[in-house]
């Protein structure tokens, strides 16, 4: 058993978590730069354009901080990086310097797909780094996962619920993004005749 404080509370955690949230940070401005002109606001998309900017430098330079946490706090990531997944981390960083570019020169097109692949890349590249421990070189992945029967049972419910809500949220994604859902919200003059409660 590891220690109940140090296992939580420790450099490459804190990097970890601070790296998450950055890049969330970075997608959400992107998304919503794409958003912006996509209804036409040039002032919003200016505005989140810079947004994305500064995020993505932010997680550019958390990046770089990280591996120096790791090469001193979790030396068995830090070689799996450097080694097993060190295409997926230089898919990242060009993916990242690509829609980089592209945020910077107003592009209209291209600059989500690629932030995407950069997160998702580096993603990947944190568990391929850790292969095949969960913990690393203490707690394998086929050591901690559960018995047949419950995975199975998992994996049943999981590919029901996607085939349940799925094209729910697929239709209701393409609808929003034509612009073919009704405008939501109370109507200004209804809302000035209705008397105060």
């Amino acid at each position: 058993a590891g220690d109940p404080v140090h296992s939580w509370i420790n450099p490459t955690s804190i990097v970890a978590g601070v790296l998450a949230v950055a890049a969330v940070a970075y997608l959400a401005a992107v998304y919503l730069v794409w958003d912006a002109r996509r209804l036409g606001d040039g002032e919003m998309a200016d505005y989140f354009r810079r947004r994305a900017i500064v995020a993505a430098g932010v997680v550019g330079v958390i990046g770089v901080v990280g591996i120096f946490v790791l090469r001193a706090d979790a030396r068995y990531l830090f070689d799996g990086l450097a080694s097993r997944a060190l295409a997926l981390v230089i898919l990242s960083v060009l993916c990242g310097i690509g829609a980089l570019v592209l945020l910077v020169r107003h592009a209209a097109r291209g600059g989500r797909l690629l932030a995407i692949l950069a997160v998702a890349s580096i993603i990947l590249s944190w568990g391929v780094a850790q292969w095949p421990y969960i913990l690393p070189t203490s707690l394998t992945f086929s050591a901690a996962a559960a018995p047949t029967g419950t995975l199975t049972a998992l994996v049943v419910v999981v590919v029901l619920a996607l085939l349940i809500v799925a094209p729910g949220f697929v239709l209701l994604y393409v609808l929003d993004q034509k612009g073919l859902l009704p405008e939501e919200g109370v109507d200004e003059e209804s809302a000035i005749d209705r008397p105060a409660v």
